[in-house]
């Protein structure tokens, strides 16, 4: 395995923020043998737990992360870093009260704001979260809402409307759940989807009439499918779509290209013990336009985001064999789905991504969390700038 290699390389540091004491040590990073294409790698620098879980480019190059981390007090807030070109941290700031608070997903607004989804502890069972920012990270309104009354509500993607208001994609007492808000926030209806024992939208895009929400859905004999879930402006659903390539499929994002879709994530076999990622590109309409995997044999292999870029995409993910802990690679993606290179890097930690941005047209920006060797119980955020093959 081309992997972990000790390495000089990049040193991840962070600029201390907020309140004293809160910023962890600084650590060396010795990155593995293609760092040459990682410009630099960053760590946050809270002393709880912490993981980035989306990632979003900004008008100068850089990259806002959005996740959480965890509180003295056993609980979590969402936070919100922001990147320059060059690695620097521009600004940090939380997000939430106390409690809990966590950030799924994200996007810029029209204003060059920021807009984040997640989740938040209500007083009989967790609710949806949703929080708009101005350029510098100041929040403009925070909304809590839940959709269930009896069970566990959780927003994880967001995306603007042409109205300047939002909707959000989550999943709501185990269905797949979709809210309309305002550009003040306020709720202006809220839907469910029914369909099989358990379905959870990772994703939502706008759609030339209304909403795209793609995710993924558990059947009562516990297989599970990417599905997709096509609305109207009202949230009404139009048509209903499902792709598998095995038993257990999971999808982990959406996005919209070429008049379609392009679906990311994971497949493998009930009975095995490795997994390879899957791609799918539909049509407007739905149907399958192409259906590709990607693996080796005797390994796991996930997708756990994807780009659209000028002659094909980038899909960033994980590799594992047997005992070691999960390595990144990045892959490039033809027009139909074929491979057109690929290579991995990462530190002496598993690492693991959530969201990958094109940062500009040569660099990808890439986050996710990072374990200790053996120590799965803590984790830290990592954002990385990876430049784009020649």
């Amino acid at each position: 395995m081309a992997a972990l290699l000790s390495a000089a390389g990049t040193t991840a540091t962070a600029t201390p923020t907020q309140t004293e004491g809160d910023a962890a040590p600084t650590e060396a990073t010795p990155l593995s043998e293609y760092r040459e294409n990682v410009v630099w790698y960053r760590t946050g620098d809270k002393s709880g737990r912490e993981r980035f879980m989306e990632a979003v480019s900004t008008p100068d190059g850089g990259v806002t992360t959005l996740g959480l981390a965890t509180t003295s007090d056993g609980g979590a807030e969402s936070w919100q870093y922001t990147w320059d070109a060059d690695g620097e941290t521009r600004w940090t700031t939380p997000h939430g009260q106390a409690g809990f608070d966590i950030a799924y997903g994200g996007a810029r607004t029209a204003t060059n704001g920021y807009v984040l989804c997640g989740a938040t502890g209500g007083r009989c069972a967790q609710q949806m979260y949703v929080v708009e920012t101005n350029r510098n990270g100041r929040e403009r309104w925070t909304q809590r809402f839940q959709i269930s009354s009896t069970a566990d509500d959780r927003a994880n993607d967001v995306v603007q409307t042409s109205d300047g208001g939002f909707v959000v994609a989550g999943t709501s007492g185990g269905r797949a759940a979709l809210a309309k808000l305002g550009s003040d926030g306020a709720v202006r209806w809220t839907r469910t989807y029914a369909g099989g024992t358990r379905t959870e939208i990772a994703s939502v895009t706008r759609a030339q009439d209304g909403f795209t929400l793609a995710g993924t859905r558990t059947s009562d004999d516990d297989t599970t499918e990417f599905l997709m879930v096509r609305t109207d402006a009202a949230g009404r659903e139009r048509w209903r779509t499902s792709y598998a390539a095995n038993e257990d499929n999971r999808l982990e994002e959406c996005i919209r290209v070429d008049g379609g879709y392009v679906l990311a994530g994971t497949t493998g076999a009930a009975d095995a013990f490795t997994t390879d990622a899957l791609f799918v590109k539909t049509a407007a309409d739905g149907d399958a336009v192409w259906t590709k995997t990607h693996g080796e044999d005797g390994q796991e292999f996930t997708a756990d985001g994807i780009v659209a870029l000028e002659d094909g995409y980038a899909a960033v993910g994980t590799r594992s064999v047997d005992v070691v802990g999960p390595q990144m690679w990045l892959n490039g993606l033809d027009g139909n789905g074929d491979r057109t290179w690929t290579y991995t890097f990462g530190t002496e930690r598993a690492e693991q991504p959530h969201a990958i941005a094109a940062m500009d047209a040569e660099h990808l920006g890439i986050c996710g969390s990072r374990n200790p060797p053996q120590r799965r119980d803590e984790y830290g955020g990592f954002v990385a700038k990876v430049k784009l093959p020649e």
